[in-house]
C-alpha cells in the first residue's frame, strides 16, 4: 500500500515536471519568435525602462503636489485646536 502511494506521488510529480517543461518551451518559443532581433529587444527594454522612469517621476511629482495642496488647505482653513489648549477659559474649569 505504501509502495502504491509512492508510485502515485511519483506519477503526480512527473506530470508536474512535464507540464512545467511544456510551459517553459511555450514561453521560450514566444520569446524567440517575437524578439528575434537582439537590437530590437534592447530598444524595447530601454523604452520600457524610460517609461517606468517617467511614471516614477510623475508619481513623485503628484506626491509633492498633494503635499502642497494639503499645506494650502491647512492655511485656508485654520484649525482652532490651539485655542482649546490655553488655560484661563471659564468653560475649562
Amino acid at each position: 500500500m505504501e509502495s502504491e502511494q509512492l508510485e502515485h506521488r511519483a506519477r503526480q510529480l512527473q506530470n508536474n515536471v512535464d507540464q512545467r517543461k511544456q510551459i517553459m518551451s511555450l514561453k521560450s518559443n514566444t520569446m524567440t519568435d517575437g524578439d528575434a532581433d537582439p537590437s530590437k529587444k534592447i530598444k524595447e527594454i530601454a523604452h520600457k525602462r524610460k517609461l517606468l522612469d517617467i511614471a516614477k517621476q510623475q508619481t513623485e511629482e503628484i506626491e509633492v503636489l498633494r503635499d502642497e495642496l494639503d499645506r494650502l488647505r491647512a492655511r485656508t482653513f485654520p484649525s482652532f485646536a490651539h485655542l482649546h489648549n490655553k488655560p484661563g477659559y471659564p468653560d475649562e474649569n
